[in-house]
Protein backbone atom coordinates (compact mmCIF):
# COMPACT_ATOMS: atom_id res chain seq x y z
CA UNK A 1 0.00 0.00 0.00
CA UNK A 2 1.48 3.38 -1.00
CA UNK A 3 1.34 6.28 1.41
CA UNK A 4 -0.11 9.44 -0.03
CA UNK A 5 1.30 12.66 1.38
CA UNK A 6 -1.04 15.06 -0.36
CA UNK A 7 -3.44 16.77 2.05
CA UNK A 8 -6.92 16.98 0.62
CA UNK A 9 -8.03 20.17 2.35
CA UNK A 10 -4.90 22.32 2.54
CA UNK A 11 -2.66 21.25 -0.34
CA UNK A 12 -3.44 21.23 -4.02
CA UNK A 13 -2.41 18.40 -6.35
CA UNK A 14 0.69 20.48 -7.17
CA UNK A 15 2.27 20.36 -3.70
CA UNK A 16 3.42 17.86 -1.09
CA UNK A 17 4.49 18.62 2.48
CA UNK A 18 4.08 22.32 1.62
CA UNK A 19 6.58 22.05 -1.26
CA UNK A 20 5.84 22.63 -4.95
CA UNK A 21 6.17 19.50 -7.06
CA UNK A 22 8.11 19.39 -10.32
CA UNK A 23 6.06 17.76 -13.07
CA UNK A 24 9.25 15.99 -14.30
CA UNK A 25 9.49 13.97 -11.09
CA UNK A 26 9.04 10.18 -11.17
CA UNK A 27 5.72 8.50 -10.60
CA UNK A 28 6.95 5.17 -9.24
CA UNK A 29 7.21 4.18 -5.59
CA UNK A 30 10.18 3.17 -3.45
CA UNK A 31 10.10 1.18 -0.22
CA UNK A 32 11.23 2.08 3.28
CA UNK A 33 11.96 -0.75 5.72
CA UNK A 34 11.71 0.35 9.35
CA UNK A 35 14.65 -1.26 11.15
CA UNK A 36 13.41 0.56 14.28
CA UNK A 37 9.78 1.44 15.01
CA UNK A 38 8.22 4.80 14.10
CA UNK A 39 4.90 6.21 15.38
CA UNK A 40 2.87 4.54 12.63
CA UNK A 41 5.27 1.78 11.55
CA UNK A 42 6.31 -1.09 13.83
CA UNK A 43 9.84 -2.47 13.56
CA UNK A 44 10.25 -4.57 10.41
CA UNK A 45 7.37 -2.86 8.58
CA UNK A 46 7.83 -2.11 4.89
CA UNK A 47 6.05 0.98 3.55
CA UNK A 48 5.78 1.82 -0.13
CA UNK A 49 6.19 5.57 -0.68
CA UNK A 50 4.77 7.16 -3.82
CA UNK A 51 5.89 10.78 -3.46
CA UNK A 52 8.76 12.92 -4.76
CA UNK A 53 9.37 14.51 -1.33
CA UNK A 54 8.80 13.27 2.23
CA UNK A 55 9.88 14.73 5.54
CA UNK A 56 11.17 12.73 8.50
CA UNK A 57 11.19 13.87 12.12
CA UNK A 58 9.22 14.19 15.37
CA UNK A 59 6.80 16.81 14.02
CA UNK A 60 3.30 15.42 13.46
CA UNK A 61 3.31 16.92 9.93
CA UNK A 62 6.22 14.67 8.89
CA UNK A 63 5.21 11.67 6.79
CA UNK A 64 7.68 9.52 8.76
CA UNK A 65 7.08 10.62 12.34
CA UNK A 66 8.78 9.58 15.58
CA UNK A 67 7.56 10.14 19.13
CA UNK A 68 9.16 12.00 22.02
CA UNK A 69 10.82 8.72 23.08
CA UNK A 70 13.38 9.65 20.39
CA UNK A 71 14.73 13.01 21.67
CA UNK A 72 17.73 12.65 19.34
CA UNK A 73 15.36 13.01 16.36
CA UNK A 74 14.73 16.66 15.49
CA UNK A 75 11.22 17.94 14.77
CA UNK A 76 12.23 18.27 11.10
CA UNK A 77 15.28 16.03 10.84
CA UNK A 78 15.66 14.94 7.21
CA UNK A 79 13.86 14.52 3.89
CA UNK A 80 13.93 12.07 1.01
CA UNK A 81 13.52 13.82 -2.32
CA UNK A 82 13.74 13.25 -6.04
CA UNK A 83 16.39 15.42 -7.70
CA UNK A 84 18.78 15.13 -10.62
CA UNK A 85 17.26 11.81 -11.83
CA UNK A 86 17.78 10.11 -8.46
CA UNK A 87 16.50 9.98 -4.89
CA UNK A 88 18.56 11.66 -2.20
CA UNK A 89 18.49 12.15 1.56
CA UNK A 90 18.68 15.77 2.72
CA UNK A 91 19.89 16.58 6.24
CA UNK A 92 17.65 19.31 7.75
CA UNK A 93 18.46 19.32 11.47
CA UNK A 94 20.58 22.06 13.05
CA UNK A 95 21.33 20.02 16.18
CA UNK A 96 21.29 16.30 15.39
CA UNK A 97 23.20 14.33 12.74
CA UNK A 98 21.76 12.29 9.90
CA UNK A 99 23.84 9.24 9.01
CA UNK A 100 23.87 7.16 5.84
CA UNK A 101 25.42 3.70 6.19
CA UNK A 102 26.98 4.76 9.53
CA UNK A 103 28.56 7.92 8.05
CA UNK A 104 27.29 11.44 8.84
CA UNK A 105 26.10 13.51 5.88
CA UNK A 106 26.48 17.27 5.71
CA UNK A 107 23.57 18.37 3.50
CA UNK A 108 22.52 15.94 0.80
CA UNK A 109 23.54 12.50 -0.39
CA UNK A 110 22.19 10.39 -3.23
CA UNK A 111 20.54 7.14 -2.17
CA UNK A 112 21.22 3.66 -3.51
CA UNK A 113 19.36 0.42 -2.98
CA UNK A 114 19.75 -0.97 0.58
CA UNK A 115 21.19 2.26 2.02
CA UNK A 116 20.49 2.64 5.75
CA UNK A 117 19.40 6.07 6.97
CA UNK A 118 19.92 6.75 10.68
CA UNK A 119 18.57 9.76 12.54
CA UNK A 120 21.42 10.57 14.97
CA UNK A 121 24.15 8.11 16.05
CA UNK A 122 21.84 6.44 18.59
CA UNK A 123 18.62 7.11 16.68
CA UNK A 124 16.19 5.04 14.64
CA UNK A 125 17.20 3.45 11.32
CA UNK A 126 15.34 3.07 8.01
CA UNK A 127 16.44 1.04 4.98
CA UNK A 128 15.84 2.57 1.53
CA UNK A 129 14.81 0.16 -1.26
CA UNK A 130 14.55 1.14 -4.93
CA UNK A 131 12.09 -0.54 -7.29
CA UNK A 132 13.60 -3.29 -9.47
CA UNK A 133 13.24 -1.35 -12.74
CA UNK A 134 13.02 2.41 -12.79
CA UNK A 135 11.67 4.64 -15.54
CA UNK A 136 12.91 8.20 -15.01
CA UNK A 137 10.86 9.76 -17.80
CA UNK A 138 7.21 10.48 -17.20
CA UNK A 139 4.77 10.08 -20.08
CA UNK A 140 3.47 13.20 -21.78
CA UNK A 141 -0.27 13.73 -21.91
CA UNK A 142 -1.78 11.90 -24.84
CA UNK A 143 1.25 9.65 -25.44
CA UNK A 144 1.08 5.91 -25.04
CA UNK A 145 2.90 4.21 -22.21
CA UNK A 146 4.46 1.76 -24.70
CA UNK A 147 7.25 4.26 -25.41
CA UNK A 148 8.26 4.13 -21.76
CA UNK A 149 8.19 0.36 -21.80
CA UNK A 150 10.84 0.20 -24.57
CA UNK A 151 13.55 0.83 -21.97
CA UNK A 152 12.26 -2.04 -19.82
CA UNK A 153 11.90 -4.35 -22.85
CA UNK A 154 15.49 -3.64 -23.90
CA UNK A 155 16.74 -4.32 -20.37
CA UNK A 156 14.84 -7.61 -20.11
CA UNK A 157 16.11 -8.63 -23.58
CA UNK A 158 19.72 -8.06 -22.54
CA UNK A 159 19.21 -10.09 -19.36
CA UNK A 160 17.59 -12.99 -21.27
CA UNK A 161 20.41 -12.99 -23.83
CA UNK A 162 23.01 -13.04 -21.05
CA UNK A 163 21.30 -16.03 -19.41
CA UNK A 164 21.08 -17.88 -22.74
CA UNK A 165 24.77 -17.19 -23.40
CA UNK A 166 25.66 -18.55 -19.96
CA UNK A 167 23.61 -21.71 -20.61
CA UNK A 168 25.30 -22.16 -23.98
CA UNK A 169 28.75 -21.81 -22.38
CA UNK A 170 27.88 -24.42 -19.73
CA UNK A 171 26.51 -26.78 -22.41
CA UNK A 172 29.68 -26.42 -24.52
CA UNK A 173 31.93 -26.93 -21.49
CA UNK A 174 30.06 -30.02 -20.24
CA UNK A 175 29.75 -31.45 -23.76
CA UNK A 176 33.57 -31.76 -24.10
Amino acid sequence: MAWSILKSSEDSQDSANGRKLNKEQPSYPYTLVFLDAAKNAPQGTEKVIDAPYISIGRDSDCLISYGDEFPMVSRLHAAIEWSEDSYSIRHLSNTNQTLLNDRPIARKWFLRDDDVIQLAPSGPRIKFKLPLIINTKSPKKGSSSSKLDLHNIALVTVIVLAVLLAILMVYLTVGD
